[in-house]
């Protein structure tokens, strides 16, 4: 902790950990990094060669909170997994938009699993990445921080994830609660898969659950509950309208469930597990990014944020929990 200067004004890259030129096999574990001038973990370098490049990098069971940039920032690396950590407490500063993962410079199979993601002006974000996976994380309490905001734009500070550019890849089982923005996504890119995530507890009122322009983004199996019940769905508009009428509109969003409140335990407490009632239990649908994780690492992914098997009921639920695990 404390290396550089995290309330400067001025940029000092002071990473905790960077996973630099040719390391492969890193191994990141249970640690507490915080109060970074740059990151608590940078992997690595926006101007490295293909040879150049980390791979093989874990990510696993960490703290990082406060730093002046982001909790993790994934540059050119390949094969880089970020899981079950805990993540919170970062603004937007003169060279960071308040990230707390962000993703660019075009690395490849980067998996975003299981994390507890808070209290950012953005959660998630790729930038330009090849086979990026955001997969069972609960991101919550992302908010623009105040100021003149504008919640339609599709740059706007506040959404918990955002997708645009070069990266392809995806969104599969998040809980995404108390965000201005629940997901963006600006025009162009290659296609982006949006699938069993619940968007709720929306916390402004002008604010859209989801923000997407790009026609080719496959967007279903989703549950939708925003302020008040109230769905706000901007997709190729500003012009907010409702989950019925998105359906008609676009023939998109078929399997999603209809407008319900997901019947969270406790969210107050942070506690956003489902009954066996929730409109969001044996509504899912499995994936083939699954069987894609395993082949390539030959580890299973198929759980949920608890550890749970991802599949107990007829069908997987919507969201970081599976409800039969209760």
């Amino acid at each position: 902790h404390g290396f550089g200067d995290w309330l400067a004004a001025t940029e000092n890259d002071y990473h905790g950990i960077l996973p630099g030129a040719y390391a492969q096999y890193v191994w990141v574990l249970n640690n507490l990094v915080y109060n970074m001038g740059g990151d608590s973990i940078q992997v690595g370098q926006a101007t490295y060669t293909v040879a150049e490049r980390p791979n093989y990098v874990y990510i696993g069971g960490n703290v990082f909170h406060h730093d002046r940039e982001n909790a993790v920032d994934i540059k050119r690396a390949s094969d880089v997994i970020v899981s079950q950590n805990t993540m919170y407490g970062y603004a937007a500063v003169s060279s960071s938009s308040g990230e707390v993962v962000a993703i660019h410079n075009d690395p490849s199979y980067v998996w975003v699993i299981f994390n507890d993601v808070s209290d950012g002006r953005i959660g998630l974000i790729s930038t330009g990445s090849t086979d990026t996976w955001f997969i069972g994380n609960v991101i919550r309490d992302i908010s623009h921080g105040g100021g003149a905001w504008d919640g339609t734009s599709l740059y706007a500070l506040g959404a918990a994830i955002h997708f645009r550019v070069a990266t392809t890849g995806g969104a599969l089982h998040n809980t995404l609660y108390n965000c201005d923005i629940g997901i963006q996504i600006p025009p162009g890119g290659s296609g982006y898969d949006v699938r069993n995530n619940i968007f709720a507890g929306r916390a402004e009122a002008m604010g859209m659950d989801v923000r997407v322009d790009s026609s080719n983004t496959i967007f279903d199996n989703n549950l939708l509950y925003g302020q008040g019940g109230a769905v706000r769905i901007g997709w190729s508009s500003t012009s907010a309208v409702d989950l019925a009428t998105f359906k008609i509109n676009t023939g998109k969003c078929a399997s999603c469930p209809a407008t319900a409140d997901p019947l969270f335990l406790n969210p107050g407490t942070g506690d956003f597990r489902i009954p066996s009632n929730s409109p969001a239990a044996n509504t899912g649908v499995a994936h083939a990014a699954f069987t894609t994780f395993f082949n390539r690492y030959g580890i299973s992914i198929a759980y949920d944020y608890q550890g749970n098997t991802r599949t107990i009921g007829p069908t997987p639920d919507i969201g970081a929990y599976e409800s039969d695990a209760l």
